[in-house]
């Protein structure tokens, strides 16, 4: 059974308080610039 995580951006490149579900949308906002961000288990609100 896989576990689904989830990927909280509190700062990203272009984006704020984003929620996304796969490392690839993540990365994208989040490679190569000073992002505050964080693997979750559970969605949250943020």
């Amino acid at each position: 059974m896989s576990k689904i995580k989830y990927y909280a951006i509190k700062k990203g490149n272009g984006v704020t308080n984003k929620i996304v579900e796969t490392w690839e949308e993540c990365k994208v906002l989040v490679l190569g610039y000073p992002a505050i961000y964080k693997v979750l288990k559970l969605k949250m609100k943020l």
